[in-house]
């Protein structure tokens, strides 16, 4: 069995480590956030769903509780179907909900 030195280092640092990774191939898990990148593509979505549906006029006339209604159901849909196993964690609605909240200022 030939085994890199990499390895071999995994291994005499921790052998249960070593175990994990390579013979599992367990990865370490991500921070349940949304960033920068993903924060920006979900905005552009919604702004070109939005905009694709309504003309000028039916946005200027749109009042801010519909307006909003509007913004957070895109978000909504763009989110279950582009971050679905992110929303399997439980910090995802808190995330969501802290991200979704400047998203409707305006």
């Amino acid at each position: 069995m030939l085994v890199s030195a990499s390895k071999a280092e995994v291994y005499y640092k921790c052998p249960f480590s070593y175990f994990c990774k390579f013979g599992l191939g367990l990865k370490p898990l991500k921070k349940a956030e949304l960033d920068v990148a993903q924060s920006g593509t979900a905005i552009h979505y919604c702004l070109e769903v939005i905009l694709r549906t309504f003309d000028r006029d039916s946005l200027l006339s749109m009042d801010d509780n519909r307006l909003h209604t509007l913004i957070a159901e895109t978000l909504a849909q763009y989110a279950s179907e582009n971050w679905a196993p992110l929303q399997r964690t439980n910090a995802f609605p808190i995330c969501f909900k802290i991200w979704k909240n400047p998203c409707l200022m305006y």
